[in-house]
This record gives structure tokens, C-alpha cells and sequence, in this order.
């Protein structure tokens, strides 16, 4: 099983609210961090991103001069963004461990709910081709989130449950760390943490808001790094 054989329906937001949610929520995280970050990122890579959020993300503004990269490695995932396919603007299916890029090349790589494929080999990857002060914002679903939810009777610690629109149970990757883990992780390949922001105002989400938020606990977390 994979994230191919809910990439169809993943972004229906009366199925699948929580998935909603927790897009908007790293949307909004990585908006407000680089608002406060000056910079210019002419060349750009969104990896995992099935609907890309690169559009949505204001701070960023993509000119004839950009160079930005779509990846997934799940086609129905990914077929979500083909609408943005242009001059510069690729697509490209492809393992967030395994990134066939150059080394050094791009200036920023975004991450939004990266879950599924977190871990040394995609850390490894990421660094390898971001250039030296290149940004790296990587979304999860928070530690705390996931400890308070995946106690319920249907989950299971180190997978996402989803319940497709045919009743059909579905478990799928999804490596949720402390942070702590994580920021050794991102030194350990050759980040430097510069902040950890968590989101947990389900008030200033679009509906429908998904019955396994509640407000004030934190559900996505931010992990802005540099090389």
C-alpha cells in the first residue's frame, strides 16, 4: 500500500478534513516564517507535493526568472499539480531519498506534511542539493498531536489511518518525531535549526475543521533549517 491508493480522494475536504487541516495549517506556518525572512529563492523545489501549496505560500513570488520543481513519488498524488506544469514550473516523479537533482543547486526546498518519507536518507538528500545558506522548511503533524491522538483504537503509532469514501481502512507511512529527534536529524545531515513553529488555532482554519483537532493543541509543527 501506498499514498497512490489514496492520492485520488486525499484532498476531498468532506473525507478527509484532518488532511485539509493540516495543509492549510502548514501553509499558514511557512507563510508567516518567510514574511519575516528576507531572502530571494529563484530556484525552488517542493518535494512530497501532491497539491502544490507553492502558489499559496505569498511570500513567494515566482517570475519568469524562477526555476521551481514539483516532485512526488505517487502519480495520483501528484496529478493534483500537473495544472501548473509550464516554462518554469517542472514536474517530476521522483523519491524525496533519492532527489536525481544537482548538488548545490537549489535555493529553497518546502516540505508540507513530509511525514510519509521523514527520515536520514531524505534529510541527506535535501542538504546535498541545497546551495550553502539554501532554506529548508519542512511541516509534520505534531509530536503532540500524535500522541494524543494515535492512542484511539483504530491508529497505530508510526501510521496514518484513513478511511476511504468506499469504508475501507488504510494505513499508511508516517514517521511523526519529537522534536528533539528532529533537530538532531537536521544537524546530523547538515541543517542548522533556526526556529520550530507549532500551529494550533483550528479558529483560523477553513471548514470543514476535522473532529480529531481540538483548539490549543499544537497539530502541525514547523521546523524552518539552513544549510
Amino acid at each position: 500500500m501506498s499514498y497512490n491508493d489514496i492520492g485520488l480522494e486525499y484532498y476531498d475536504p468532506v473525507a478527509h478534513p484532518t488532511c485539509h487541516n493540516f495543509r492549510e495549517a502548514g501553509i499558514r506556518l511557512i507563510s508567516h516564517f518567510l514574511s519575516e525572512t528576507p531572502g530571494e529563492f529563484g530556484k525552488i523545489l517542493e518535494i512530497g507535493c501532491g497539491m502544490s501549496i507553492i502558489e499559496e505560500i505569498k511570500p513567494i513570488k515566482i517570475s519568469k526568472k524562477s526555476h521551481v520543481v514539483l516532485s512526488d513519488l505517487n502519480i495520483n498524488m501528484i496529478s493534483h499539480s500537473m495544472n501548473l506544469k509550464s516554462m518554469n514550473i517542472d514536474i517530476v516523479l521522483c523519491d524525496a531519498g533519492k532527489l536525481p537533482f544537482k548538488n548545490r543547486y537549489f535555493d529553497l526546498v518546502i516540505s508540507n506534511l513530509g511525514d510519509p518519507y521523514n527520515g536520514r536518507n531524505m534529510w541527506e538528500s535535501v542538504n546535498s542539493i541545497l546551495h550553502h545558506g539554501g532554506m529548508f522548511m519542512y511541516t509534520t503533524p505534531s509530536i503532540e498531536w500524535a500522541n494524543s491522538f494515535r492512542s484511539g483504537r483504530k491508529e497505530i503509532s508510526d501510521k496514518a489511518y484513513f478511511q476511504k469514501k468506499d469504508g475501507s481502512d488504510l494505513y499508511l507511512p508516517s514517521n511523526i518525531m519529537t522534536d528533539d529527534e528532529i533537530v538532531k536529524l537536521a544537524e546530523d545531515s547538515g541543517f542548522r535549526m533556526l526556529s520550530i513553529e507549532k500551529f494550533e488555532n483550528i479558529h483560523l482554519l477553513k471548514k470543514p475543521i476535522s473532529p480529531k483537532l481540538s483548539h490549543g493543541t499544537p497539530f502541525v509543527t514547523l521546523y524552518a533549517c539552513v544549510k
